[in-house]
């Protein structure tokens, strides 16, 4: 059985792109995602766990008519049972990738700048 659907994210298709890209072949902290890989371009392959197996899942990125992207997913499930529940985990692992591309983290200059400031306060200190 195969269940499809969509989601809007209220980012750019580019922007977005790239987000997914940083996020690299490891989950990187969302919830419920084994490997989150790039499968061409605008394309992506995820291996999500759900209700104790691994469903793969591809996901599309295109571009919204209202702005932002349209996140497009397919799965293959092996049986109809439980299929709901599968789509509705798919939509709360979508929900939960939006928001990691939300919430990026500091940009890698800030993490040298605040290194500097730590290294700079630090001579000061013990310049005294």
């Amino acid at each position: 059985m195969r269940v499809s659907g969509d989601v809007r994210i209220d980012a750019p298709r580019p922007e977005l792109w790239a987000a997914l890209a940083r996020m690299g072949g490891e989950s990187r902290g969302i919830e419920g995602v084994e490997r989150l890989e790039t499968a061409g371009e605008d394309h992506l392959a995820a291996v999500v766990a759900s209700g104790g197996r691994l469903t793969r899942l591809d996901i599309r990125l295109l571009n919204a008519t209202n702005g932002g992207t349209q996140l497009a997913y397919e799965a293959d499930l092996r049986d109809a049972a439980g299929a709901a529940e599968v789509d509705a985990e798919i939509r709360v692992f979508l929900a939960e990738l939006a928001r990691a591309v939300h919430r990026p983290g500091l940009p890698g200059w800030a993490w040298i700048g605040g290194l500097v400031l730590m290294v700079l306060a630090t001579l000061l200190a013990l310049m005294r």
